[in-house]
């Protein structure tokens, strides 16, 4: 029983972290259209190394529909992915919102990043990877 509460508090210290099994990765770091349906249009990805250990992610919205969140989730591959930004909504938009994510500790030689959102009845929906090649 004390393996099983310990498994327990084990996974919800973890829980900033997204397990992603099934990932579509981009062909490369830009990219016009990214993820439309009734709840969010995102476009203009980009994704490049700026400074010396520094990643800069842009991305644009052109509407924020019934949505609870917008989270950039990065990695050091596909498969794990942590939040590195997030940020609460509270009414729809239908307006364009630029976004701006610094990644001041990026993982590994190729980190990897995605942008999740999550609407307010609970259901997520994340984009496609975008990799940066460090120098």
């Amino acid at each position: 029983m004390k393996r099983f509460f310990n498994g327990i508090l084990f996974a919800l210290l973890i829980s900033g972290c997204t397990k992603q099994a099934d990932v579509q990765v981009a062909n490369n770091s830009n990219q016009q259209l990214v993820l439309k349906n009734p709840n969010i249009s995102v476009v203009n990805v980009s994704a490049s190394q700026s400074g010396n250990k520094q990643v800069t992610l842009k991305f644009a919205t052109e509407y924020e529909k019934n949505l609870q969140s917008i989270e950039v989730l990065a990695g050091s591959d596909e498969t794990l992915f942590c939040q590195i930004y997030v940020e609460y909504k509270d009414q729809n938009s239908v307006q364009v919102k630029n976004y701006t994510v610094v990644d001041n500790d990026p993982k590994g030689a190729t980190p990897t990043y995605m942008i999740k959102y999550t609407t307010t009845t609970g259901s997520w929906f994340c984009s496609s990877v975008y990799k940066v090649n460090m120098k």
